[in-house]
């Protein structure tokens, strides 16, 4: 112990050399702690934007279902509905359900006929959607109640106790559809809607209407690329022939009412539950089981749409956006490799280099302590601890500030780097007193070269690594180019693009220590 403390007073004698290392080998470190968070977060960036980039529809879930659930308390008429929502979202895979962020519900009504002349027969859909009023802003009027009167001596089959909602309307639908605050329109089943179908007796109801809102964002979300409570949407029969279909809000507080009346009718409601999903959650390193998990909801839920077969519809793009950005990044790895890669393999190359440089400074203290008695260990002991006390707290710095600055949560792949840095740093400065730890290690007088002859076989080496530095700059066009049409069949990073920028680091290296 008291050799070693002996030996390491050195670091203090040459504080330059000594400094010059550790800033070095920060440098190193932090290139290669950085270079995975880099390419991480770069993977990350992709996979946010390509899915941020797709409708809402498709990088969000939609449960769909036809069936009649009984309403919730006074105060909260739709807990019965989220409940049955949740209760579905558990058979979504555990992947999947991380994914959830938020959720909100919307109850449909079958197709109902405006019965009112209008440019194009004009139908509308009484719709509770939950949350609806932070999307919307009312320019006329005020927003509907849950009040609901009735109407008796209704139609041809003088129908009794017909309810009339209170509804608000949107003002393109109000103009398009001839409408007017305080208008109370009728409303007849549309028998070619599923949801209202081909029965004895007509279904009717009434809508008055409010408020007329306006929709500050038509694209959010919320509206899941569902325009019918924002503008009439065309559903085209034939070229000469098309309908407008619309959508009238109503209170929460109205599902109770609008319940009831269906389940007397023998008929059921839609039910639409909404995920949505957080894009922040999404991460490359996880996406083939998030795209596993999806192939798994799209087997257990395999139709878009309420079908006699299909009881239940699900609608979400995410499992083709996942495939697809898997394939384009996989194929665009091999060349971000070189950019987050080739610096930190360069940096490491060059310490090796200069960390051989530096450590040679050392065998002659070491061979002359080995003539003179000391054992192998303690000639390689002192060395270590200075390899040690260089390398270690200077990539353990390193290691925290690429932490701090690109959060990209590879912390393997970080200790990774920096366990590299500090192994390379120290078995480098080992080597340099190996030899003289084996042998007896005579002084080296003043006469000897710092740098010593150098055999065939490492000359032999070295050509070979410059050889092959060229001969892979050369290349590196031809394969860097091609990289790009990789078919998205698994194919991942190029090994020769990532390995020639540090290959040439090494050869210019090389290069200088044989001038030198």
């Amino acid at each position: 112990m008291a050799w070693t403390r002996l030996a390491l007073r050195r670091l203090r004698d040459d504080r330059a050399a000594t400094f010059g290392l550790a800033v070095l080998v920060l440098v190193t470190a932090f290139l290669a702690a950085l270079a995975p968070r880099v390419l991480a977060s770069l993977a990350d960036g992709a996979l946010r934007a390509e899915v941020s980039s797709a409708p809402a529809a498709a990088r969000n879930i939609s449960l769909i279902e036809d069936l009649g659930i009984a309403p919730g308390p006074e105060d909260d008429p739709l807990a019965a509905i989220r409940a049955a929502g949740l209760e579905r979202e558990e058979t979504f895979p555990v992947p999947v359900r991380s994914l959830i962020s938020t959720r909100s519900a919307l109850v449909e009504s079958g197709r109902f006929r405006v019965n009112k002349p209008t440019t194009d027969p004009a139908f509308v859909r009484l719709r509770i959607q939950e949350g609806v009023d932070h999307d919307v802003r009312y320019a006329e009027g005020r927003a509907p109640t849950p009040a609901v009167a009735t109407r008796d001596d209704v139609g041809p089959e003088r129908v009794d106790d017909v309810p009339v909602y209170e509804a608000g309307v949107s003002r393109a639908t109000a103009d398009a559809f001839g409408l007017a605050i305080g208008d109370t329109i009728e409303l007849v089943g549309d028998p070619g809607d599923p949801l209202i179908g081909q029965t004895q007796g007509g279904l009717y109801a009434y809508a008055t209407l409010t408020g007329i809102y306006e929709v500050p964002e038509p694209d959010a979300d919320a509206w899941m690329d569902d325009k019918t409570p924002v503008h009439p949407v065309i559903r085209a029969l034939s070229p000469e022939t098309q309908l407008l279909d619309a959508a009238l809000l109503l209170a929460d507080g109205a599902y109770g009412t609008l319940a009831e009346e269906t389940r007397s009718s023998d008929r059921v409601l839609r039910y639409t539950w909404r995920s949505f999903l957080d894009l922040g959650r999404l991460s490359d390193r996880r996406v083939a089981r998030t795209v596993t998990a999806f192939r798994q909801l799209q087997v257990a839920y395999p139709s878009a749409n309420i079908t006699a077969s299909a009881d239940r519809a699900l609608r979400t793009g995410m499992l083709p956006i996942l495939e697809g950005h898997r394939g384009r990044w996989q194929a665009a790895s091999s060349l971000v490799s070189v950019m987050a890669l080739g610096p930190a393999l360069v940096a490491m190359g060059t310490l090796a280099l200069i960390g051989a440089l530096a450590a040679r400074r050392r065998r002659s203290t070491m061979s002359l302590a080995r003539s003179r008695g000391a054992s192998g260990a303690q000639v390689v002991g002192p060395v270590l601890a200075e390899g040690l006390l260089i390398a270690l707290p200077a990539a353990v710095v390193a290691g925290l500030v690429a932490i701090v600055l690109v959060p990209a949560g590879r912390l393997a792949a970080t200790g990774g780097g920096v366990v590299a840095v500090v192994a390379v740093t120290v078995a480098v400065v080992v080597a340099t007193v190996a030899r003289v730890a084996r042998g007896t290690g005579p002084a080296r007088d003043g006469q000897e070269r710092i740098v010593p002859g150098v055999s065939a076989r490492r000359l032999m080496f070295e050509a070979l690594v410059v050889g092959g530095a060229i001969g892979g700059a050369l290349l590196l066009r031809e394969r860097g180019l091609s990289a790009i049409d990789v078919a998205t069949d698994g194919a991942g990073v190029d090994p020769l693009i990532a390995a020639v920028p540090a290959l040439v680091g090494v050869a210019a290296g090389i290069l200088v220590v044989r001038l030198y």
